[in-house]
């Protein structure tokens, strides 16, 4: 059994996927796998995925018929995952050669008690010239509930994929097609578990414009304050005015009118949208719209 299962959700990055898997290949920790998902990709993203898995055999690849968020790819990932640990590895990252390693070693170390490990972060503009970067600060739970700070790869403990309900996971991840990495990190904080900061391991964060963060806009906002709502409610009094339309979860307002309202500077008000649903509201939902032959 691999140690480490990295996670590749791919979709138009085929020169990045390719970049990708070299890197990964490179870790100074040998023992893990590759597990690249493509949600029906136009680009030569499936030719890249071929030529790796058929060049090592710790590469596996799934193809689906469908686009499908990024989220939706990594549970597909995390759930056929062999190994005791996941990471995301987006493509347009790249990794240290000690960071599996690394992040391995200490949540090894550390106990069950850590869900998640997250290293420092160095970013770079799409020609690759250094724009900030450092160290993360340790883990802190007044932080987390307020922001999306662990970065862009993070290493969780793949058996807590089997304590949270995995139907709701997939339906957060329909709609957080942007933060549902946040989501993750905090349902694990509302079950009690914490973080862990690695040092000396960052690893390099291309912010492109044409990235899922950053084609998001001001809807990454909307996702990020829905995860709070859900988990940590009272974190959104400290957050601001336009925080405080969350507040009555599950109830949030449209992302596209509260954006709208964010932009003009003025309150959103207007009817409220009944868009998420409590575990158990989704469990009752679920069971009821349960189509025949469904599993």
């Amino acid at each position: 059994m691999p140690k480490i299962s990295y996670l590749i959700s791919t979709y138009n990055a085929a020169d990045y996927l390719d970049r990708c898997v070299r890197d990964l290949l490179t870790q100074t920790l040998t023992d893990f796998e590759i597990v690249i998902v493509n949600p029906n990709s136009p680009d030569k993203d499936a030719e890249i995925a071929h030529k790796w898995m058929n060049r090592d055999g710790r590469v596996r690849y799934f193809e689906q018929e469908k686009r499908e968020p990024y989220g939706q790819s990594w549970l597909r990932g995390w759930d056929s995952a062999r190994s005791k640990y996941v990471c995301n590895a987006n493509t347009d990252d790249k990794r240290p050669p000690l960071f599996g390693h690394k992040l391995y070693t200490a949540m090894e170390a550390a106990g069950s008690q850590i869900a998640f490990a997250y290293p420092g972060i160095k970013v770079v503009n799409e020609a690759g010239v250094y724009q900030c970067g450092g160290e993360r600060q340790p883990f802190d739970r007044d932080v987390f509930r307020k922001e999306c700070h662990a970065g862009p790869s993070v290493m969780w403990r793949r058996g807590l994929i089997d304590e949270i309900n995995f139907d709701l996971a997939w339906h957060r991840a329909g709609i957080l097609t942007s933060a549902f990495d946040y989501w993750i990190w905090l349902k694990f904080m509302s079950m009690g578990y914490d973080g862990l900061n690695v040092l000396g391991c960052p690893v390099t964060y291309a912010a492109r414009d044409a990235s899922i963060e950053h084609s998001a806009g001001m809807a990454s906002t909307w996702q990020t304050l829905c995860a709070i709502a859900e988990f940590f409610p009272e974190s959104l009094k400290e957050m601001g005015e336009h925080s405080l339309d969350f507040l009555d979860w599950p109830h949030v307002p449209p992302c596209d009118q509260w954006c709208d309202a964010v932009k003009e500077n003025k309150k959103w008000c207007g009817t409220k949208l009944k868009l998420f649903l409590t575990e158990k509201d989704f469990d009752d939902y679920a069971s009821e719209n349960k189509q025949e032959g469904d599993t």
